[in-house]
């Protein structure tokens, strides 16, 4: 082969493979099949668990420890009495999740891999002591587990102070965000 084509070749290799690398999302490390597999099913160890932004905070950063070495970090949030609370209601962000997935593509997804996963209390007291159940008869807590995502950024403000305060329907859905 003369050394021409191996530049070619070189070439049409270094193109093709920074295709690869640059067409995954920086944030997501996995695929979100296998993400949302591992969450969902898979066994793991709390390698790490965190209070979110202030000591005492319901929301958790986590790791979770699995057996194929393929940890995850992520947003862990227990939900309270009902499963629904003020700040609180792991159903809108699983349904937002979902909802995406019905017309954007993997690639476009605004909501990291977001999901439920419910456990008895007598064995969920293992991870937080002091924890009440979600639901009574029987027992269950509920725990909304969301991707952890790094890289973040905002486009422009998004906060409007005066339509927070006149508006009520834009008040409880920015509350609940």
């Amino acid at each position: 082969m003369n050394w021409s084509n191996k530049i070619k070749i070189q070439t049409i290799l270094t193109l093709f493979l920074s295709s690869i690398i640059f067409g995954q999302d920086s944030n997501i490390a996995f695929p979100v099949e296998e993400i949302e597999k591992k969450l969902k099913h898979d066994e793991f160890e709390i390698f790490r668990f965190r209070d979110l932004r202030f000591e005492g905070d319901i929301g958790k950063r986590v790791i979770l420890r699995y057996a194929d070495k393929k940890d995850l970090q992520i947003k862990w949030r227990r939900a309270l009495s009902g499963g629904h609370a003020f700040n609180n209601a792991p159903r809108f962000e699983i349904a937002a999740y979902e909802l995406q997935k019905l017309f954007l593509d993997e690639s476009d997804f605004v909501v990291p891999p977001t999901l439920a996963r419910g456990y008895t209390l007598e064995s969920y007291k293992s991870i937080e002591a002091d924890a009440d159940p979600t639901f009574k008869d029987p027992d269950i807590v509920l725990v909304m587990l969301q991707y952890w995502l790094n890289t973040v950024t905002v486009g422009g403000e998004v906060y409007n102070k005066e339509k927070f305060n006149t508006d009520p329907l834009y008040a409880k859905h920015f509350a609940n965000t």
